[in-house]
């Protein structure tokens, strides 16, 4: 019972980083807004690249709630909480992915994001391990 409050809590903590990640996305913006209107862009470019830069830190807000939120389901194995949690896992695991191949290191939340994803994805797998484990248990007593 200890490992799967553990793990649980885990959850709760990759899923609260995420939140942080999404809000330091966000809030970079104006900063990102002065370093870029030194680039010859055109109006619609410029707003275009703010908006999915915005989009991209509001995203990982509500991938962060989401997790954080689908724990409760998580620990009474409710259908649905698997369903979210496995969704926010292989959408945060692809901006990851994406944002690691596409900023050719130069920016370490990039990393940073690859690693929740990767360790979100992991505590899914030891969680669903730990639920079968326990099944297996109670059908021997």
């Amino acid at each position: 019972m200890l490992k799967e409050n553990l793990l649980y809590r885990m959850m709760v903590v990759v899923g609260v980083l995420i939140i942080i990640l999404g809000l330091i996305h966000i809030s970079y913006t104006p900063i990102l807004y002065k370093d870029i209107a030194s680039i010859p862009l055109d109006p619609d470019n410029l707003n275009t690249y703010l908006y999915m830069f915005v989009a991209t830190g509001a995203s990982l807000l509500l991938a962060g709630v989401l997790v954080v939120y689908s724990v409760k389901g998580l620990k009474r194995n409710n259908h649905l909480a698997w369903v979210v949690s496995l969704t926010v896992g292989i959408y945060i695991l692809l901006l990851g992915i994406g944002a690691v191949v596409t900023m050719h290191g130069g920016n370490p939340f990039a990393y940073i994001m690859l690693v929740l994803a990767v360790l979100e994805m992991f505590t899914l797998l030891l969680i669903k391990r730990s639920i079968a484990g326990l099944a297996d248990r109670k059908e021997k007593l």
